[in-house]
């Protein structure tokens, strides 16, 4: 009994692998989580009933392969890709049994050791898994040093068995209660993992969310006091004709100019800096630079864009990270000062943004962090922007000095 509880428990340990395997390899499932719970509770059902009933290689090769790769279908419609996953993924699978029995030369096969077998296998499949996921996340700049830490969690349970295993201290039951252990610590320790990491995601997710917001109903109430302002100039045009022809009667061209300037004034807005005939990047800018109105002393700002421009998103990705560490960056500095330059020019955007700064910046695999306390959120910054250049082949500069902090970026759309 006690054999068929530590089967049935790395057979689910497994299927969490796989579908961390599906989640590197492939990404988000395009199936629903329903499905998805039925496809894996049914491929487990299976797959464990056949193992402790039949005992045959090749039917468990069998069902595997055509379990993975119905699994792997519910993900995407790539056939090359789910080929390529299943392929992978039994390739390690079967690189792991061998790595365990090649440990195990001296020891006597039996059904003890069979379950022992599939635990430390599983164990080392996830450490392949986290190797596959790191050099995924390096290749696309991403930051996993936790993934690294997390390769220690299944490596020790793997040279803690080994160990115990190859003694005589510990008794059949002794091991399969270690292995359960094993077992259910290393797949807590990794779902609290993913489970902290869908946490920080969506926060990061709703903190962009509201910046959006944020920015929209800014620019929806600099238009709603333009209008108002509009509709008051409109409504007086009259009064301000006949004025405006009483004076030039009178030869006052002087106070024409005055007062033609007064009734520009009037109807300006001081929250509208930016007016490039875009209405979602006009938001961003608007709501940013209102913020850096507030807090900094110098703000200098010049915009060129068309009307219609595609990529907006994006766009504001880059501009709501960058304004939002340099208006932080300049905020903390004495001379408060912030540059923005945006232009488009035959199909090549330059932005560039300078301010005054008094920190440090270091330079770790080509991310720049911050000697100030809050070093995580102005390296993630720069970190998201550069992967939005990477992804339409532009360039980044970035630079500082002893009081001046200064990024430029173009791409090519």
């Amino acid at each position: 009994m006690t054999d068929v509880i530590l089967c049935a428990a790395s057979n689910l340990f497994r299927m969490y692998v796989i579908s961390r395997f599906m989640k590197t390899l492939i990404g988000e499932p395009r199936a629903s989580r329903k499905m998805l719970f039925f496809a894996y509770g049914t491929f487990y059902v299976v797959n464990t009933a056949l193992f402790l009933l039949l005992h045959l290689s090749w039917v468990n090769l069998l069902c595997n392969l055509m379990g993975i790769s119905l699994i792997a279908c519910l993900y995407t419609r790539s056939v090359k890709l789910a080929f390529f996953t299943v392929v992978s993924y039994s390739v390690i699978a079967m690189a792991c049994e061998f790595i365990i029995i090649s440990l195990f030369t001296n020891y006597e096969e039996g059904q003890i050791f069979n379950q022992i077998l599939q635990v430390l296998s599983v164990l080392l499949s996830i450490i392949f898994e986290l190797l596959a996921e790191r050099f995924i996340r390096t290749q696309r700049n991403d930051d996993s040093v936790y993934s690294i830490a997390l390769l220690l969690v299944p490596l020790s349970s793997i040279v803690v068995n080994i160990i115990l295993t190859n003694t005589d201290s510990v008794t059949n039951i002794g091991l399969i209660v270690l292995n359960l252990g094993f077992l259910l610590s290393d797949f807590l320790i990794f779902y609290l993992y993913d489970l902290l990491s869908e946490t920080l995601y969506e926060r990061y997710e709703n903190a962009s969310m509201r910046l959006q917001l944020g920015s929209y109903s800014s620019q929806m109430q600099i238009l709603k006091e333009s209008d108002e302002k509009v509709k008051a100039l409109r409504h007086d045009m009259k009064h301000h004709m006949n004025e405006i022809r009483l004076m030039a009667k009178q030869d006052k061209t002087q106070e024409i100019q005055n007062y033609i300037d007064d009734m520009e004034n009037f109807v300006s807005n001081p929250k509208e800096m930016v007016y490039s005939g875009n209405w979602e990047i006009d938001s961003i800018l608007n709501y940013m630079l209102e913020q850096a109105k507030k807090e900094l002393r110098t703000v200098d700002v010049q915009v060129q864009l068309p009307e219609k421009f595609s990529h907006t998103f994006d766009l504001n990705v880059i501009l709501g990270n960058l304004l939002e560490n340099a208006i932080e960056g300049a905020g903390q500095t004495e001379e408060k000062r912030l540059k923005l330059r945006i232009v488009f020019q035959k199909g090549i955007l330059q932005i560039e943004i300078e301010n005054s700064f008094c920190g440090k910046m270091v330079r770790k695999r080509e991310i720049f962090f911050t000697t100030k306390p809050d070093k995580a959120a102005h390296g993630i910054g720069l970190n998201n922007v550069r992967k939005i250049v990477e992804k339409y082949n532009g360039l980044m500069e970035v630079r500082s000095g002893k009081d001046i902090f200064f990024v430029k970026v173009m791409l090519y759309i």
